[in-house]
């Protein structure tokens, strides 16, 4: 690290490289609160496509077998 900070420590190269690390780290940090963001909806939503329709079945079945 300290041969990469003394290459980039004069002139308009070092405020290249500064530009360029923080655009790397900000894309990262939308890349994982992105992934963070539909792992948590995925997690709460499947199982709510998977036991909804499972709940209208059986009410529908429920309602039908007194008639």
């Amino acid at each position: 690290m300290s041969t990469f900070v003394s290459f980039f420590a004069e002139g308009p190269v070092a405020g290249l490289a500064v530009v360029g690390l923080n655009l790397l780290v900000g894309l990262g940090l939308i890349a994982i609160s992105l992934a963070l963001g539909i792992a948590v909806s995925l997690l709460i939503g499947l199982p709510a496509l998977v036991t909804q329709p499972r709940r209208a079945v059986q009410i529908r079945i429920t309602r039908r077998m007194p008639e």
